[in-house]
């Protein structure tokens, strides 16, 4: 048995190597096996469950499962990108018209966010014409 003096009689960097060293590889796995008990909750914030836990939220996010991708969202996705392959100059705002026409109502931040997905997603693009005289 280790009593308070004998310890303080070790000088700190033996102290640190030989506490702190396994404990890192045992924080380690333990993360991986705790970060799927953290859940998203109401009475208990993903922080406050990772402070308890003693786990970082990066460890739970990284641990994500994927989110399931809807078939509204694919039926959408093809039809805009139909739409896009006709009118190439449309952008969500103008694919937000059109879909609303078709008969789905849908919110532009939505449909931005396929476009995205799609990689139909540009920003606003300057034509530039380059005269060569």
């Amino acid at each position: 048995m280790c009593s308070i003096g004998s310890l303080r009689a070790l000088p700190s960097h033996a102290m640190t190597e030989s506490i702190v060293a396994p404990a890192v590889a045992s924080v380690a796995s333990a993360a991986a096996a705790l970060a799927p008990a953290v859940t998203l909750t109401k009475t208990l914030s993903v922080t406050r469950q990772c402070a308890l836990a003693g786990i970082s939220r990066a460890t739970v996010y990284a641990h994500r499962k994927p989110k399931v991708i809807d078939q509204s969202d694919l039926q959408l996705s093809g039809m805009i990108d139909r739409e896009y392959t006709r009118h190439p100059f449309y952008g969500s705002r103008r694919m937000v018209v059109y879909l609303g026409r078709e008969g789905h109502c849908v919110n532009r931040k939505r449909v931005q966010r396929l476009m995205r997905q799609i990689g139909l997603a540009r920003g606003f693009v300057y034509l530039v014409a380059i005269i060569d005289w």
